[in-house]
């Protein structure tokens, strides 16, 4: 994992080509749009870990809700950050502890990708990467919140972009996602994945 946390840190060193990475997966409904003053901030955690001699990261399903926008969704740990947090950073792993039980040291982050506004629920999105030097034994859900862990190989990612068309208000809208053990990473989330999949094997 060396040599990856190695490139992860060149890469986000550089300048990223934000821009065409999150183009890929965004829905062809939504527009780049800045942040607004209000805008929640927030913060995921995408864990890489080798298994099987495959590099896989960590989606959730999350818990079904009611007044929860993004309910049902694949997304990463995290959330909102809190004013006890000290920095994005430790959001993402005090998210990433609460809602999977996995414990990921500040010494494992080896790089953050571009951030991200989401108008629908207004938040936005600062993602970090983190290198595990283990495979996670266990996992402990909080079940108000994750519903499923979808441990994920991301090079399987790479072949299952697809593209779906719904109906809404009599207008079709074409949705950019992945595919994945017949769960569907769209929106946000792959937006995120399609900027980490640029820097990891471009």
């Amino acid at each position: 994992m060396d040599a990856l946390r190695s490139h992860i840190l060149l890469q986000c060193s550089q300048e990223l080509s934000t821009y065409n990475s999150h183009k890929k997966m965004q829905p062809h409904i939504l527009e780049q749009i800045t942040p607004q003053k209000q805008a929640i901030e927030s913060a995921v955690l995408i864990c890489l870990f080798k298994k099987n001699n495959k590099l896989h990261t960590i989606y959730t399903k999350r818990a079904v809700q009611l007044h929860d926008k993004h309910s049902g969704q694949i997304s990463f740990p995290g959330g909102r950050f809190e004013k006890n947090d000290k920095d994005y950073a430790t959001t993402a792993l005090r998210e990433c502890y609460e809602e999977i039980g996995v414990n990921v040291s500040n010494k494992d982050i080896c790089g953050k990708l571009s951030e991200l506004y989401i108008p629908l629920s207004n938040f936005n999105i600062h993602p970090y990467i983190a290198c595990l030097s283990t495979v996670p034994q266990s996992y402990t859900l909080q079940e108000s919140e994750v519903a499923e862990i979808i441990e994920t190989p991301l090079k399987a990612l790479i072949e299952s972009q697809k593209i779906k068309t719904i109906q809404q208000n009599d207008i079709a809208m074409h949705i950019p996602y992945y595919e994945y053990k017949k769960h569907h990473i769209w929106g946000a989330t792959a937006m995120i994945t399609a900027e980490l999949l640029d820097v990891l094997f471009s």
